[in-house]
Order: structure tokens, then sequence, then C-alpha cells
């Protein structure tokens, strides 16, 4: 008799258990509904909300300054810069000027690939014939 009355204790708190995990997992997946509606509401107040930021943009380095810059570098250079060092000085010129290196290898190839440059395995030089006008 003492085990029947065990049994059914025990199947009725089986019958429990089963229905509070189904009403658990019923309100987790309605809290992450309610998480994710309160995010996108956040996330469009914040865009509405937003102030200009009160720090004004670097600007990017242009490809007539990273000429310049170039033939800075390399016009006292008696032999070809290693192009490591070369890109290292450049690095360091325009973020003393403050500027964004964002599209600063773009620029750099860019002007590279000009004919007043020339690239060997010894390095970068200037070609010839901008060393003698420049």
């Amino acid at each position: 008799m003492k085990s029947n009355r065990l049994d059914e204790i025990r199947s009725q708190l089986e019958t429990e258990l089963e229905c509070s995990a189904a009403e658990v997992g019923r309100l987790k997946a309605e809290l992450a509904a309610a998480e994710k509606d309160h995010k996108a509401i956040t996330d469009a107040v914040n865009a509405l909300g937003r102030k200009p930021s009160a720090t004004p943009k670097k600007p990017s380095v242009k490809k007539v300054d990273m000429k310049k810059a170039i033939r800075e570098q390399l016009r006292d250079q008696p032999s070809p810069c290693p192009a490591d060092e070369l890109d290292a000085a450049l690095r360091d010129h325009f973020t003393r000027k403050g500027c964004s290196l964002t599209g600063f290898a773009l620029r750099l190839k860019e002007v590279l690939a000009d004919d007043e440059i020339e690239q060997t395995n010894a390095g970068i030089s200037l070609a010839a014939m901008s060393v003698e006008n420049g």
C-alpha cells in the first residue's frame, strides 16, 4: 500500500514537472521576443536622438599629398629606400599631420604605380627623369 501511494505521488510530481518545464520554455521564448523588441526600440530611439560627434573626423590621405610626401622622403636618398622603411616613415608623417590612415595602403599603392617611382629589389626610389625635373 505504501509503495502504491509513493508511486502516485511520484507520478503527480512528474506530471507537474513536465507542465512546469513547458511553462518555463514558453516564458523563455516570450522573454527572448520581448528582449528583441526592446533592443529594436532602444536602437531606434538612439538613432533618432543621436547627436553629431563632437570630434571632427580626421582627414584621409589624398593621392596628391601621398605623392608629395614620397618625393620628400626619397629626394635626398642616395640609394633606394626599402619599402617597409618608406611605409613606416609615411605612416609616421601622416599621423603627425593628424590624418586618418584609412585608405593609406591604397593611396600608397596608387602612387607607387606612378611612372615617377621606381621599384626594384633594392627598394623604392624616384625615377631618373623625376629627379632631374624635381
